[in-house]
């Protein structure tokens, strides 16, 4: 598995072929070769019986590998060692020192039980410049550490809508349902403020709002107020898919969405079923009759015609 796929994983690569892999392979875990003729079941691996390392701290300036993708943790500072630790199961490391083995310098944790609690670990020193030019790497790790203090509250859902995007609220088994506050911060400071009204067929508080240019692809904050209550969820906006090729037809053309939004509502969100939709007729559609009956009146015109001369000629 090649570092750029999830360094933070220990890798344990099997070879049948009797030869080694590529370079990179076995710098991030354990390579093992077995060729013809030996007993695969006398294979030991390391990671279930690892040694203790005597080690730590980790010497040397390094500039941490982002893992997963975030690479908006990236701030482009070397950090002066760190410290060794073993992330738990559970743990999210996000950034890794560049050499292998993977050791995390920051990683958080979300408490098994209490789903509101959070903890995070930056293992190495933070000089002063993480709070200047690495400052939007150092907001976006404390951004993950906000709480979300009640999970169980709500049920959101957060789509498209007639104007933008369309906030639907709605309170859990034992949430409350007084007056519901929305706002969604952004990474400049700045707020957007979600007008709710509730809906008492759906029994949630709906919201319509268009967030301000170039927040496609950004990450914000949905605040969620109920008296006293505050919520924060991160949120993240997808950035718009790549342009189509020329010729191509774009995915929602010929779609009104504000019409298909105005359907949507007056539904209350339910499909309507056939029986529900009265049959359609019109003079103008051209009806396949069968030829059956034609054939059995033509048939008894002939029986009766034979019966007919039948008399005609017995007379």
């Amino acid at each position: 598995m090649p570092p750029g796929t999830a360094p933070q994983c220990h890798t344990t690569a099997i070879s049948v072929s009797d030869k080694p892999f590529p370079a990179g392979v076995s710098h991030w875990g354990e390579e093992i070769v077995v060729g013809e003729g030996r007993d695969a079941g006398n294979i030991r691996l390391r990671y279930f019986e690892p040694e203790p390392r005597n080690e730590y701290w980790r010497e040397g300036a390094f500039r941490p590998l982002v893992a997963d993708g975030a690479g908006e943790l990236d701030a482009g500072i070397a950090v002066e060692g760190l410290a060794i630790a073993y992330p738990r199961v559970d743990a999210r490391v996000e950034l890794i020192h560049a050499a292998p083995p993977p050791d995390p310098l920051f990683a958080w944790r979300r408490d098994g039980r209490r789903s509101g609690i959070v903890a995070g670990v930056f293992l190495g020193p933070m000089e002063a410049r993480w709070g200047q030019e690495g400052l939007a790497a150092t907001e976006a790790m404390l951004t993950r550490l906000l709480g979300w203090p009640d999970q169980e509250r709500y049920l959101i859902r957060l789509g498209d809508g007639p104007q933008g995007y369309r906030l639907a609220v709605t309170p859990a088994a034992g949430g409350g349902a007084g007056q519901l506050a929305a706002s969604l911060q952004w990474a400049d400071g700045s707020a957007t403020g979600v007008p709710l009204h509730h809906d008492p067929r759906r029994g949630a508080h709906l919201g319509d709002f268009r967030p301000p240019a170039g927040s496609a692809g950004q990450r914000a904050l949905l605040v969620l107020q109920e008296g006293a209550e505050v919520q924060r969820i991160p949120v993240v906006f997808p950035a718009p898919p790549a342009t189509a090729a020329r010729g191509a037809e774009a995915l929602g053309f010929g779609i009104d969405a504000g019409l298909a939004g105005l359907i949507l509502d007056k539904a209350a969100g339910r499909s309507l079923d056939r029986q529900q939709i009265p049959p359609y007729s019109s003079r103008t559609i051209e009806r396949d009759d069968p030829l059956h009956s034609l054939l059995l009146a033509l048939a008894f015109a002939v029986l009766a015609l034979a019966v007919w001369s039948r008399e005609l000629k017995s007379k």
